[in-house]
């Protein structure tokens, strides 16, 4: 259902028509204001599944953003119930994979929550005309998917800080982008600087 202020069926009026429907799960396109954020919250807080888009750069970020909108975190402690933050990686092209030498600089700026392996081998796209002259041939995704525990929902509730949320979510499983990526850059799927690209940029 599309919202429409101009005939009356604004989001939060629209949102209220569909749960009244007594639906199962409630999809909303993308929380981007704060009349979305508090509505959405307040549909979740109600037992309805609710699934949505925010733009942040980590699954941590999910909280600060909530936040920002004007949600507040005793709320956003009893409502979230998960975050995914996402990336798709340029695959390093099959026909012109090389090994190549990594970047010391980029390893270690990745690496800092990743153990290394000992030996790994790095490969490189070398260019050819199957990825017209690029080195990549299609993508891969990861993730970084940050499960509410208690602990977190306490955290989240008590206001700390999001660096301080993201150790609470390592020490109980979570994966971080960077992570994810080198995974991927070990396996030889991908290189470094894509990594680091799209981690940080």
């Amino acid at each position: 259902m599309a919202s429409d202020n101009d005939y009356g069926l604004g989001f939060a009026n629209a949102l209220k028509y569909i749960m009244r429907q007594d639906p199962d799960v409630i999809m909303v396109g993308e929380i981007r204001d704060h009349e979305t954020a508090t509505t959405s919250v307040q549909a979740a807080l109600t037992g309805h599944l609710l699934i949505s888009t925010l733009h942040t750069n980590d699954a941590v970020g999910a909280v600060a953003r909530l936040n920002d909108l004007g949600v507040d975190n005793f709320k956003i402690g009893g409502a979230l119930l998960g975050s995914v933050a996402q990336r798709l990686l340029r695959s390093i092209c099959p026909e012109c994979k090389e090994p190549a030498d990594p970047n010391p600089s980029l390893l270690q700026a990745l690496a800092k929550n990743c153990p290394v392996d000992k030996n790994p081998v790095y490969f490189r796209g070398r260019g050819c005309k199957k990825c017209l002259g690029t080195g990549y041939l299609g993508r891969i995704p990861i993730y970084e998917i940050m499960v509410i525990t208690p602990e977190l929902s306490d955290g989240i509730e008590k206001g700390l800080p999001a660096n301080r949320l993201r150790e609470i979510a390592i020490s109980q499983g979570m994966v971080e982008l960077a992570t994810a990526g080198l995974e991927q850059v070990f396996a030889g799927r991908t290189t470094l600087e894509e990594v680091y690209y799209k981690v940080n940029g």
